[in-house]
């Protein structure tokens, strides 16, 4: 299995790290292929993609079987679709991982109905959200869902908000790293 992982890690958490950790727990022989997106993605607040990597790079030094993929930022940002069926001309058996407190805004993805019926999803369930509640935003849409368990309290909002007590999701490299750097207003 090859589970790949996307999003824009502003930045990279411990717990970005404890799903990469999870996920490779599931199966000896998997991988994880970690996507960040591009600078041209619209987000607020969205670090340059240049920081972000680096961050990775810290975060999940040291872990075998992870594989940080350039993909989306190489060109124009074109969907979570678009960048798994390029990575399926490499990789066979993938498996695209979200939180669960992403589900709500999964119909905003582009052509988030082919992607849901074309790929299977790990869906990390967080703050105590049940597989029945999950199903409830895809309900009569094709798709393929499991489910791990992961509850973990770390959030980038937090880290980016400096919420008391925000040092303790980061790996303490990374928060050099944006000190340093002057990254997030530090």
């Amino acid at each position: 299995m090859i589970y790949v992982y996307g999003g824009s890690f502003n930045p990279p958490t411990l717990a970005h790290k404890r799903i990469i950790e999870t996920l490779l727990k599931q199966d000896p022989q998997s991988e994880v292929i970690v996507v960040p997106v591009g600078n041209d993605y619209k987000k607020i607040g969205l670090i340059d993609v240049f920081h972000r990597v680096n961050m990775l790079k810290i975060t999940l030094f040291g872990i075998e079987r992870v594989i940080i993929n350039e993909l989306e930022i190489k060109g124009p940002y074109e969907g979570t679709l678009a960048s798994l069926d390029k990575l399926s001309n490499e990789y066979d058996d993938l498996c695209y991982v979200i939180g669960s407190d992403q589900l709500p805004e999964i119909e905003s993805w582009i052509n988030y109905k082919d992607l849901l019926a074309k790929y299977p999803f790990v869906i990390m369930m967080r703050n105590s959200m049940h597989p029945d509640d999950a199903e409830f935003y895809v309900q009569g849409l094709e798709h393929d869902f499991r489910y791990i368990q992961f509850d973990h309290p770390a959030a980038s909002t937090e880290v980016r908000m400096k919420k008391y007590g925000y040092e303790k999701h980061l790996d303490p490299a990374v928060l050099a790293y944006i000190k340093e750097n002057n990254l997030y207003g530090e």
